[in-house]
């Protein structure tokens, strides 16, 4: 049995579905962030406030492979915080001249909420896509 409804082999597709649990994991919440991290700095440099190839590295670098998930890891648990070590993966894993642009300006909570309201919009359209009448 697991440690939640969500878990449970018993229950879960009873409360949830595959494509849910999907949309909802960590996988999916931390390249949620990463492409808000990658949208930011496109926009930026469109603004001029990071360079280009900034930019260009930040967004080549926002994917959740690219990142060293062990430091990750390592780093959640000590800091007991999702994001700031995922922003410092994104950060490693830009060349050392363009990481420091990552996440120039927001604030953690912009992305944690940017990052949440990517999941419900996609839980959204799947609702709306098998809703049965």
């Amino acid at each position: 049995m697991g440690t939640s409804v969500f878990d449970s082999v018993l229950l879960k597709n009873l409360w949830s579905t595959e494509e849910m649990r999907t949309i909802f994991s960590d996988k999916t919440r931390m390249q949620n962030w990463l492409d808000y991290e990658a949208a930011l700095a496109i926009e930026q440099a469109e603004l001029g406030l990071i360079p280009q190839k900034a930019a260009e590295v930040i967004v080549q670098s926002a994917k959740l492979e690219k990142l060293d998930m062990d430091y990750v890891l390592e780093q959640v648990r000590l800091t007991r915080h999702p994001l700031v070590p995922t922003i410092r993966g994104l950060e490693y894993a830009c060349s050392e001249h363009y990481g420091e642009y990552v996440h120039f300006g927001p604030t953690t909570q912009d992305v944690i909420d940017t990052g949440l309201v990517l999941q419900l919009k996609a839980a959204h359209q799947t609702f709306l896509r098998d809703i049965k009448y």
